[in-house]
């Protein structure tokens, strides 16, 4: 996968970096959110979490329809809309954590 943005400083960067697997940023930056008309965080949160969702699916995708096992890194507050986003269009998934705090244990 492809590091799109980011500092690439994050949870995900050190999960891949130790199973080395391919990585995806697919959270767009503060400009293509703009681009995209995707509100700031504070302005319309549900419809930022919504329309934010839809493009992480749309990243992943290809890498669903390919066969590819796809580990998705995401906030808890989407866990259960991005799961239900996915099946919805056919594919399985499974939430492993659905929250930790920052030493790793669960919340």
């Amino acid at each position: 996968m492809v590091n799109k943005g980011g500092n690439g400083n994050s949870t995900t960067r050190s999960i891949v970096d130790d199973l080395k697997i391919k990585h995806l940023f697919c959270d767009p930056d503060k400009e293509k959110r703009k681009k995209l008309g995707i509100p700031c965080l504070n302005d319309d949160k549900q419809k930022n979490c919504s329309m934010r969702e839809v493009l992480w699916f749309q990243e992943t995708e290809p890498y669903l329809r390919d066969d590819k096992n796809v580990i998705f890194v995401c906030g808890p507050e989407h866990c259960e809309s991005f799961s239900k986003l996915v099946t919805k269009n056919n594919y399985p998934t499974t939430t492993l954590v659905q929250c930790w705090d920052k030493d790793g244990a669960k919340c």
